[in-house]
C-alpha cells in the first residue's frame, strides 16, 4: 500500500486511493439470497457494481443496496408516502445487533449500516442474514430471518 503525507506532514495509508477494485461479488450473492425470499433485485446499468435496487415490498418503496467486498452494507429506504413509511420506521427494532446502525429522517426515509467489526471479516451467509431481518421489518409481512439463525 502506498503512504502519503497529510496536511500536517503526517504519513497516512492511502489505501482507499490504491485499494483493489470493487468486484461486486458481495452484492452479487445478497442479491440472490434476497431473490430466493421472493424480492426482485436489478443492478442498474452504468451504475457501481456494489449497488442494486430492490423490489416487490408492500408499499412499492424504492429501496437500495450497497455491498462493498469488504462486508459494509448498507440499504436505504425511501417510502412512498409519508403513512406507509410510519409504519415502517414504527417497526423498526428498538435495539440492533452488534455492528448494525439505523437511522430515519424526513419522515420518509430509513438507513441501514452493517460494519463487520475491526479485524473480522462477516461472511455472507451472515450479512445476508441481517439483511433479509431488515428488509422483513421494511416490508412487514415477510417471514422474519433472525440474525441468529444459523450463527455457531
Amino acid at each position: 500500500m502506498g503512504q502519503r503525507r497529510d496536511s500536517d506532514g503526517a504519513q497516512e495509508d492511502d489505501r482507499r486511493m490504491t485499494g483493489a477494485a470493487v468486484t461486486g461479488q458481495l452484492a452479487r450473492e445478497l442479491a440472490a439470497r434476497l431473490t430466493a425470499h421472493g424480492y426482485r433485485a436489478r443492478f442498474p446499468p452504468g451504475r457501481d457494481v456494489a449497488v442494486f435496487q430492490v423490489t416487490g415490498l408492500a408499499g412499492d418503496p424504492y429501496v437500495e443496496v450497497c455491498a462493498e467486498d469488504d462486508g459494509c452494507t448498507g440499504c436505504h429506504y425511501t417510502g412512498r408516502t409519508a403513512a406507509g413509511a410510519a409504519e415502517v420506521i414504527a417497526r423498526l427494532p428498538a435495539t440492533m445487533p452488534p455492528g448494525i446502525d439505523v437511522g430515519s429522517w424526513s419522515g420518509i426515509e430509513v438507513e441501514w449500516h452493517y460494519i463487520p467489526s475491526d479485524g473480522h471479516t462477516a461472511s455472507a451467509d451472515h450479512i445476508a442474514r441481517l439483511l433479509l431481518a431488515h428488509m422483513a421489518v421494511l416490508d412487514g409481512g415477510r417471514e422474519q430471518v433472525t440474525a441468529a439463525e444459523g450463527d455457531a
